[in-house]
Formats: C-alpha cells, structure tokens, sequence
C-alpha cells in the first residue's frame, strides 16, 4: 500500500543510463554542460547575465569571422577571375598584334615582289640595226635607221633577284628563331 519512491537527481539518471555506458566521453561532457547551465541560470546570479553577454559577444565575433573569411575568399575569387580576363585580353591583343605584324610582312614582301617584278620586267631597248655612222649616209632611207623595239631581260634584275631569295631565305630562317610569334 504504501509505495517508496526515491527521487534520484538528473545527473545521477543520466550517468546510469545505457547510453551513457556506450558514450562515455560524451555522457561527461552532457552532465557537464548541464552543471554549468545549472549554475549560471537556474541560481540565476549575476555570473549569469555576464557569462550570457560573453557567450553572445563570442557568437557575434565568430559570425564577423566567418562573414569576413568568406568576403575575403569572394574578393580573392573575383581578383582571380579579373587576373584571367586581362592574361585573356593580353594573348589577344598580342595575337592581334603578332597578326598585324605578319600582314606587314606580308604586305612588305608583297611589294619586294613587285618591286622584283618591276625589276625583272622587260624593258624596251632601241638597238638601231644600223649604227648611226651609216645611218648619215643613208639619209633618205627610213628602213637603215629603223630602231626597233626588242624587249630584252636585264640581266642586273636577275642577279638582284637572286640576291633577293637568298636574302630572304637567310631573313626567314633568322626570324624563325628570334620573331616571338613561333614560341607561342
């Protein structure tokens, strides 16, 4: 009729429970944040609002922390990307200007070649099939002072043009190894 109960304290049930003997380390921890809570908050002293004041104060600067890192980590990737952009414009522009170099050269060679072309050109050359001494004999005759009209090759502009060739192909070979454009 008469029932006994024994009231055990909250600690005590926690430290016989079955989960505190298969989580040992963690059971200890629990009881002892629950004796810290215990005492700031349940004997409600002044220890409590400035431990409350410190604990949030540390939140706060834990919160600006993370915040900052993570700011910080934003900047850095946004340098980076800007850092690509601009490598990614300076390769262009160098194409660009490697390009506009090659048409120079281009155009350049373009013109010795017609340059070589106008110096490899037949040119008209009056050869009086009479030399002129006889031609003063003859004055009456247009057939003994017929100058006619050969078109005959020079051979200067052949030379120059062979010059030129090999002029170009020591120039071709020493740009390959000094022009920038074949290290890319």
């Amino acid at each position: 009729m008469w029932a006994h109960k024994t009231v055990i304290p909250f600690q005590t049930a926690v430290k016989l429970s079955p989960r505190c003997r298969a989580w040992p380390t963690v059971c200890w921890l629990f009881i002892k944040i629950y004796g810290v809570f215990e005492y700031m908050i349940l004997d409600r002293d002044q220890s409590f609002w400035i431990a409350l004041s410190c604990f949030i104060s540390l939140l706060l600067i834990i919160k600006w922390w993370i915040r900052h890192k993570k700011i910080k980590q934003k900047i850095e990737e946004e340098l980076l990307i800007e850092k690509e952009i601009s490598q990614l414009q300076f390769e262009e522009s160098l194409g660009e200007l490697l390009l506009a170099a090659k048409l120079k050269s281009d155009q350049s060679d373009n013109l010795s070649v017609k340059e070589n072309a106008r110096e490899n050109s037949w040119e008209p050359l009056l050869e009086p099939s009479v030399p002129l001494q006889d031609a003063s004999a003859d004055s009456g005759s247009m057939t003994s002072l017929s100058c006619a009209t050969q078109f005959t090759k020079t051979s200067k502009s052949t030379t120059v043009s062979i010059k030129r060739n090999k002029h170009s192909l020591s120039k071709s070979i020493s740009s390959t190894k000094k022009s920038p454009k074949w290290r890319i």
